[in-house]
């Protein structure tokens, strides 16, 4: 017989007896039959049973208690495991995000690196054409500010080189827009150096045939790469695209053939003072930066 029909039967036998159903020795008055428990139960007095239904009662309670702090607890632990696999989830989303992250940062690595060789090619061409400019100009009143304006743009290339390097061999701990940004700063300073060496090559006066031969080859190799330059910083900075200057253009004429509208001339303005200490001072043969 379990607890509770053992409790069940002492509840019944309590009260047939309050009823005054039963005498000290345990046995009923009544003159109909009532339910027999077992055999040892019907011995039991009614103060016995009184003490025992009491014991049975707060057994039954304990029972009660130990049962309902037991669910309790159960309740507790599936909330547990319900945060634990939440955090599980939220973790492997994690990873899941950081090895995007990583992968993302190791193609941008690429590209950098592949940048670089591009730019050190780039850079071995100009420092040829450069070199036999040079050899042309040797007897031109010019070819020392040539020679100068050389040196100065070889240590620039140099710079920069070493910067990008120095970039590309970067943790994957830096946000995608500062590698953006230093990408960007590292290509206004390439196209501003080529500039430079761009504009002292068009003052540069050539006498001889050679010395013109010279400097033609020279501006177009120093053309070509001013124009890969701000065709990066275009691509870097979202810009439209790239124009280069005509005899005869200004900042206004050059917005009004681009956006119909001569007032935007301030917006390319901005997008090229890397290049242009001032709106007026452009030139034919200058590569500006179109901005949307």
């Amino acid at each position: 017989m379990s607890l509770i029909d053992t409790l069940t039967t002492f509840r019944f036998l309590l009260l047939a007896c309050l009823a005054g159903g039963c005498s000290d020795s345990g046995e009923t008055r009544s003159s109909s039959p009532a339910p027999q428990p077992e055999e040892s139960l019907q011995k039991v007095s009614a103060p016995q049973i009184q003490i025992q239904y009491g014991d049975l009662e707060k057994r039954f309670d304990e029972l009660q208690t130990t049962l309902d702090t037991a669910r309790n607890k159960v309740q507790g632990l599936e909330a547990e495991l319900a945060r634990e696999q939440d955090r599980a989830e939220r973790a492997e989303t994690g990873i899941l995000m950081l090895e995007n992250r990583i992968q993302t940062l190791a193609q941008k690595l690429d590209a950098l690196k592949l940048q670089n060789a591009l730019l050190g090619a780039e850079n071995a061409r100009l420092n040829a054409g450069l070199s036999e400019f040079q050899t042309s100009l040797a007897d031109a009143p010019q070819a020392q500010a040539i020679l100068v304006e050389n040196a100065q743009l070889k240590a620039e290339n140099q710079a920069l080189k070493r910067q990008l390097e120095s970039t590309s061999r970067k943790q994957p701990s830096v946000s995608g827009v500062n590698e953006n940004a230093t990408a960007l700063e590292i290509a206004k300073k390439q196209a501003t150096a080529i500039n430079k060496a761009y504009q002292a090559l068009l003052l540069a006066k050539a006498s001889t045939s050679a010395q013109r031969k010279g400097k033609h080859k020279a501006a177009a190799i120093l053309r070509k790469n001013l124009e890969a330059a701000q065709a990066e910083v275009a691509r870097l900075s979202g810009a439209k695209g790239i124009y280069t200057v005509q005899s005869g253009d200004t900042l206004s004429s050059i917005a009004t053939h681009i956006y119909k509208d001569s007032r935007r001339w301030s917006d390319i303005h901005r997008a090229n003072t890397h290049l242009l200490n001032h709106p007026n001072h452009i030139h034919s043969g200058m590569v500006l930066v179109i901005p949307y």
